[in-house]
This record gives C-alpha cells, sequence and structure tokens, in this order.
C-alpha cells in the first residue's frame, strides 16, 4: 500500500451451522487475521462512549501523551542513556565480583602457575631455537672428528696459505705487469682458506663438548614442551598464559581496591540517572499542572465543575526503576466532591465520565495520534447549555481530526460540519441500517424533529434554523 492511498477495513461475519458464526477480515479485499483488523483500527478510529474508551483509558498510554505535552524529547533521551549506562556500570561490577570470587578459589594454584611459569621464563621463538640448536648437537659429535682433521690439514707444517703465499711472492717478483691478474687470483684464494679455516674453528669451540650442550638442550626444550601440554597451549604461547595468570593474582591480591573503584563508577552512574529522572519529573509535573488547569477551565461548561483531573506522578522504588524515568504516570479523577481521586480506567463509566474525556481530548487534541474518533451517544443525560457546550467542543476538536457523533441532541447535531441520518427497516426477515447525507433542508427539519419529536412545528423549524445559523 503506497502513501496516501486509502485503506478500505472489511470484516464479513457468516451465519454458520452447528458450529456457529463465523467471520473473515480483509483490508483493501486481501484477507488479514482480526487481530491485525483491531490492530489496524486502534491506529485509525478511537472510540468514545458512555461504555467505550480506548487510548487515554489505558494507563500505558499516559506517560507517553503527557511527555508529548511537555515537549520532554532532550530529557528523555539524557534519562534512557544515562540508565543504560548505570545498567552497564552495575553489570561490569557484578560480573567483576563473580570473577573475584570464582579467582578467589583458584588462588593457590594461580600463583603456583605464575611462579613455575616465573622460573621456567619462557622466551618468545625459544622452541624453534632449542630445536634448531639439538639439531645441530646431535651431529656435531659425529662430525666433530672430520671438522678437526680438516682444519689440521689447513693449519699444519706445510699450510696451503703458506704455499700459496710462497707462489704470490714469486710472481711479484717476476715484475711483469702481465701477471698481476694471476696474483689477484693467489690473493683471493688466500682469503678463502684463511675464512675457511676460521670457520671450522669457530664451529669447533662451540662444539666443544656438544654431548653435555646437547643434553642441556634437550633437557630445556623438553621442560617447555611438557609445560605446554600442561597448560594444553603451544609452547610460543606459554608467556601470554603467564600474563593472564599474573594479571588475575594481582587482581586478586588488589581485589579490594579494584571492587571499590568499580562500585564508585556505578554509584557515580546512578547519580547520573536520578539527576537525569529527576529533571524529566520536574518538567513532567510542569506539564501536568498545565493539563490539569486546561481541563478544568473545560469542564465547568460541561456541567462536571465538581469533578477533579489529576495527573498523579508516583515514585518507584529503585528496582522498579526504568529508562522513562523513576516515576509512573496517571491520569486519575474524582468525579463528586471530596472523593479520592481514583485511576480513568478504574472509574465507572457513564455520560459524566464521556464529557470528561471529551474535555481532555479538546486539550490534547493537537497530540492525538488517531486521525478519526468516534463519540457515540456522549450527550446521554444531559440538556440545554450542556448539550451546546458539548457540541461546540466536539466541533472545535472536529478542527484538528475527523469526529463522528452519533446522538440525539440537537444543539450537538447542529454543530456538525455535515449531518448524516441513520435508518433501521425490517420486514421480520432481515433488518436493513441504511446511512444517507442530509441535505440543508433536510438537515433542517431533522434538527426541528430532534426538538420537538415526531410532529415538526413551526416553531420547532425556527429553533432548528436558528441553531444551524449559530453554528
Amino acid at each position: 500500500i503506497g502513501h496516501g492511498e486509502p485503506l478500505i477495513l472489511r470484516r464479513v461475519v457468516f451465519k454458520g451451522g452447528e458450529t456457529g458464526s463465523y467471520s473473515k477480515a480483509y483490508l483493501n479485499d486481501a484477507p488479514i487475521s482480526v487481530r491485525l483488523l483491531n490492530q489496524i483500527g486502534d491506529m485509525l478510529v478511537e472510540i468514545h462512549g458512555q461504555f467505550e474508551n480506548h487510548g487515554l483509558m489505558n494507563p500505558q498510554t499516559h506517560q507517553t501523551i503527557l511527555d508529548a505535552f511537555a515537549g520532554s524529547e532532550k530529557e528523555i533521551q539524557e534519562t534512557k542513556t544515562s540508565f543504560q549506562n548505570w545498567k552497564k556500570a552495575q553489570r561490569e561490577r557484578i560480573q567483576l565480583e563473580e570473577d573475584l570470587q570464582k579467582a578467589q578459589e583458584d588462588y593457590d594454584y594461580l600463583s603456583h602457575t605464575v611462579k613455575e611459569l616465573e622460573e621456567m621464563n619462557p622466551q618468545p621463538q625459544e622452541e624453534e631455537i632449542l630445536a634448531e640448536k639439538r639439531k645441530l648437537l646431535m651431529s656435531a659429535e659425529k662430525n666433530i672428528g672430520t671438522l678437526r682433521e680438516a682444519y689440521e690439514a689447513l693449519t699444519s707444517q706445510n699450510k696451503i696459505t703458506d704455499s700459496l703465499k710462497r707462489a704470490q711472492d714469486s710472481l711479484l717478483c717476476a715484475g711483469d705487469d702481465s701477471l698481476a691478474p694471476l696474483v689477484d687470483e693467489i690473493s683471493k684464494a688466500w682469503d678463502s682458506v684463511s675464512d675457511v679455516s676460521d670457520r671450522i674453528y669457530q664451529i669447533m669451540q662451540n662444539f666443544e663438548n656438544p654431548q653435555v650442550e646437547l643434553e642441556a638442550t634437550e633437557e630445556r626444550l623438553f621442560a617447555l614442551r611438557g609445560l605446554a601440554r600442561k597448560h594444553r597451549c603451544l609452547v610460543s604461547e606459554l608467556s601470554e598464559i603467564y600474563e593472564k595468570m599474573k594479571q588475575k593474582c594481582d587482581t586478586i591480591e588488589n581485589s579490594d581496591e579494584i571492587l571499590k573503584a568499580k562500585k564508585a563508577e556505578e554509584d557515580q552512574a546512578k547519580k547520573v540517572y536520578a539527576d537525569c529522572a529527576k529533571a524529566l519529573y520536574e518538567k513532567r509535573k510542569k506539564a501536568s499542572q498545565q493539563i490539569e488547569d486546561a481541563v478544568h477551565k473545560e469542564l465547568v461548561p460541561l456541567r462536571l465543575e465538581s469533578a477533579r483531573f489529576e495527573v498523579a506522578l508516583e515514585r518507584l522504588p529503585e528496582e522498579l526503576w526504568r529508562e522513562s524515568g523513576n516515576h509512573t504516570t496517571i491520569f486519575q479523577v474524582a468525579m463528586n466532591p471530596g472523593a479520592s481521586p481514583s485511576p480513568i480506567h478504574k472509574t465507572a463509566s457513564g455520560g459524566e465520565l464521556a464529557r470528561l474525556m471529551l474535555a481532555l481530548k479538546v486539550v490534547l487534541a493537537q497530540l492525538n495520534p488517531v486521525p478519526v474518533m468516534v463519540f457515540d451517544e456522549i450527550d446521554t443525560g444531559i440538556s440545554g447549555a450542556t448539550s451546546s457546550a458539548v457540541g461546540e467542543r466536539l466541533k472545535r476538536l472536529g478542527e484538528t481530526v475527523q469526529v463522528l457523533v452519533v446522538t440525539h441532541s440537537p444543539q450537538v447535531a447542529s454543530n456538525g460540519h455535515q449531518h448524516l441520518f441513520i435508518q433501521k427497516e425490517s420486514d421480520r426477515e432481515t433488518t436493513t441500517t441504511t446511512v444517507f447525507g442530509l441535505s440543508d433542508v433536510q438537515r433542517e427539519r431533522e434538527v426541528a424533529r430532534l426538538l420537538s419529536g415526531d410532529e415538526i412545528t413551526e416553531s420547532a423549524l425556527k429553533a432548528a434554523r436558528e441553531l444551524l445559523q449559530g453554528n
């Protein structure tokens, strides 16, 4: 359904057999559930009468209506945000207490593990380094003799470097520049042999006693791997485990201070919420007084000067504080002098309550999200000036929303912008209800009939004409 397109709600009731009657609901001829039909209907139409009232009779709507009247969007958002921050701090404090309690139970194990890891002191990439060294050491014992023999061959009495030096000196003594490249090649060879002999010597020095070093290396490597298996992790992760367990131990040892700081953070968040809720309360309190005064002014012409309408703001216990504030909003009414106000939804229905609701609707007309309002015989039990006051207020309400009024009062009917006549006919088998619009002349006669009864007199027509012209 596009924006601006008409909505046609329809419910068809079928006469059933043994199982009784049943019905089907439609939205623009598409089948929908009866529940959805009711939900859409409540959004589009609000019914008011002696025995029906939706919207304002629901206490869950009262705070929303009051906030809309007060224009408290800023205070509502601040209260909501501060409430969320407070609850977040509260959850963190509770979680910290649980973690500390559990950690305290494991403290002996944690401290022993931390000490064990500190003594082992695993280093980054140590496993790879030890594994490579172990590999070299395992081959070193086998190769040490070969290395020693090679070294002695390079550095013995008739070592190669001496022979190369003599060859180089001979070429230099020849004094022939064409032999210079050969001298350079011999020099390079001499450097290479010297370098190789030095490297062989260094290797021999490193593995002077390879068996002892191999045992020490394997002991360290196997100890690290055993510790990793114990903690079900890689050797490279041991240092990370140590840091986490050390942090837990430090937390336990300083738990009083840490918990105290977290509790202070929670208390501060709670104070911020309480301040925001107080500001919202004051905003609502001021708006409540304005609504009460405005409704009272409307009640006097409706002959309800003894009735008293109140907006009650009641504090909630801390465990019931919420995002919308730490208090509730209830519309209350006392219909008789000396009576204690009671919530509107618990007040006995009747013509007086219907008129009070009309007064409230007039005051809150700009805030009403429902585009159509139906008043069913709201004028029952009143006459004269009171009926005129009711009609006048219904007309004012009709300037902001669509108002449909079912009435037998000429004073109320004369205030309408359009007059629809409802007629019921029966032939003993079927009953038909017809609704049709009245022309100006027909409307004048119908108002006159309401004034005088079935026999329409000239004086009644004159009075009807005056009523219609006056409105």
